[in-house]
C-alpha cells in the first residue's frame, strides 16, 4: 500500500510540468517580450491619465489630441529603451556569471599545516 507524502508529490511519472508561459516574461529571459510589455503597459497608463486630463482638465490645462498621441509614443519609446538596456546587462553578467567554474568548497575538518 502506498502512502502519500509530501516528498511524493515532488517525484512523477508523468511529463514534466511546463512553465506558464507568463514565466518568460522576465528580464534577461527575452530581450524583447519583457522590454514590449513593460513600455505597453506604461504606455497605457500615461494615456489613461492623459486622457482624463483632456477630458476634464480645464481649458487652459487641455491640449490636443495629438499631444496625447505624443506622449504616450514618447513615454513608451522611453521605457522600451530602458527595459531593454536593463535587460541586456541582466543577460550578460547572467551569462558571465555562469561561464566560469564554480569554486570548490572543503567542508571537511580543518588540517593542520606540516
Amino acid at each position: 500500500m502506498r502512502h502519500s507524502d509530501s516528498a511524493d508529490r515532488d517525484v512523477g511519472n508523468g511529463p514534466s510540468e511546463r512553465p506558464p508561459r507568463l514565466a518568460r516574461i522576465r528580464p534577461g529571459e527575452s530581450l524583447v517580450l519583457f522590454p514590449l510589455m513593460a513600455a505597453t503597459a506604461w504606455g497605457l497608463v500615461i494615456a489613461m491619465f492623459a486622457s482624463v486630463s483632456q477630458l476634464f482638465g480645464t481649458d487652459d490645462e487641455r491640449g490636443t489630441w495629438g499631444d496625447v498621441a505624443g506622449a504616450v509614443l514618447g513615454n513608451f519609446a522611453m521605457v522600451f529603451v530602458l527595459m531593454f538596456a536593463i535587460s541586456a546587462i541582466i543577460r550578460i553578467s547572467g551569462r558571465r556569471g555562469t561561464g566560469s567554474p564554480p569554486k570548490s568548497t572543503d567542508w571537511g575538518p580543518p588540517t593542520r599545516a606540516a
